[in-house]
């Protein structure tokens, strides 16, 4: 009867790991000091990803919701005093590259639609331009790879 009971206890343990991924942290550090930290609960379907300043202090953080894949959805973005000052609803191409933002005031008015034009570059997928389109769908900016770097 132990044997069974210690066998049964193990395949229950065994699928019970099977079915709660595990949370997956990632930290990023930028050459300035600044960076973040993102934390990723597949049981949840939820990652919430802080922005550190170069003193580490907290500035912002965004918390995602995920779609089957562990992709992001959406994401309310909170100021350092936890208030809401953005939402965004997130699409994505057949290679998990963002292809729209729709960026929301905290009263869910539309701010703007950003469109994201993926092409290649020496044979990887890279991002060439964003267009960012105002509220009335007037385009108000349209960036091409490179402009933002310029000095």
């Amino acid at each position: 009867m132990k044997l069974v009971v210690s066998t049964l206890l193990s395949s229950i343990l065994a699928v019970t790991a099977l079915a709660a991924p595990a949370v997956r942290v990632t930290n990023t550090e930028h050459n300035d000091g600044s960076g973040s930290s993102k934390e990723v609960d597949p049981e949840k379907r939820q990652a919430i990803e802080t922005f550190f300043d170069t003193g580490r202090k907290p500035t912002y953080k965004i918390v995602y919701q995920l779609d089957d894949r562990l992709q992001p959805v959406s994401g309310i973005y909170y100021n350092k005093a936890g208030k809401i000052f953005q939402k965004s609803t997130y699409t994505l191409d057949g290679a998990d590259h963002m292809i729209q933002e729709i960026v929301y005031d905290s009263k869910d008015a539309l701010v703007c639609t950003k469109n994201y034009i993926w092409g290649t570059r020496f044979g990887q997928p890279s991002l060439i331009e964003v267009q960012v389109y105002d509220r009335n769908g007037n385009l108000t900016k349209n960036q091409k790879r490179g402009s933002a770097y310029r000095k």
